[in-house]
């Protein structure tokens, strides 16, 4: 009787540990960290780059949208790289107060835009903000990447869910999260990655995303079960294929 009593309290306890842990996180993500005023906020002069192939249907209402920054005006400039749009998109895009450049690719890939808008720049300018032609950003975008950025050289923003009218849009809206998923690898000669920092014998120095992970070449460890690479794998294999004109393999 005295050993059930036992291991009912030890079930109780390991049952507690694991839902006070979930509920503290949860509930502390509800408070807002206070900034240091101690700090002085640097305000930095931002590249807004739009590598945009072919995205007629999107790419003037994400423009418009990152125009309405409470940003210094300024401080930011708005650079798209019209790759392949159509002439009546282009007119429209020339109205708005932005760079418009039309490069003429034989071979269009995202990169080249990107280089392409780079080498345009040259100088005067703190940090890049890239983003895809469909990325809508809230009016305190650039107000809280420069806060973010004061000390950091590079940030990788998080993409949430936009439509989920249709089930492609939940699975990417999906697989979006899976990819900012943080998981853990050593600084160096990794081959997996990790859900957890200690895993085994090792001692995971390094975080990352499960994209990043899957770019490097890593492989997802058996033991502590991180996030599954496929779903990552696919959208890479498919955003790497339209920007090449291809059609994803099946």
């Amino acid at each position: 009787m005295h050993l059930l009593i036992y291991i009912d309290i030890a079930l109780f306890i390991f049952i507690a540990f694991f839902i006070g842990y979930d509920l503290f996180f949860t509930l502390a993500s509800f408070f807002r960290r206070s900034h240091r005023k101690h700090r002085s906020i640097r305000l930095q002069k931002f590249a807004v780059i739009f590598a945009a192939y072919k995205e007629d249907q999107v790419i003037q209402e994400s423009v418009e949208r990152i125009l309405l920054q409470d940003y210094p005006a300024d401080k930011y400039r708005v650079i798209v790289v019209s790759d392949h749009m159509r002439e009546e998109t282009n007119q429209a895009l020339a109205k708005l107060p932005i760079e418009l450049l039309t490069p003429d690719f034989e071979h269009s890939m995202k990169h080249k835009s990107i280089t392409y808008a780079l080498e345009y720049l040259k100088e005067g300018i703190d940090k890049v903000v890239i983003l895809d032609a469909d990325n809508l950003t809230d009016t305190d975008f650039l107000t809280r990447i420069n806060d973010i950025t004061q000390d950091n050289i590079a940030l990788q923003a998080h993409r949430t869910l936009k439509n989920d009218n249709t089930p492609i849009a939940v699975w990417d809206g999906i697989s979006e999260e899976i990819n900012n998923t943080i998981v853990y690898a050593v600084n160096s000669g990794a081959k997996y990655y990790h859900a957890v920092q200690v895993c085994g014998n090792q001692s995971n120095r390094r975080s990352l995303t499960v994209r990043e992970a899957i770019l490097e070449g890593l492989g997802a460890c058996s033991d502590c079960n991180p996030p599954s690479p496929s779903d990552a794998e696919a959208l890479i294999d498919a955003e790497d294929a339209a920007a090449s004109g291809e059609t994803p393999a099946e």
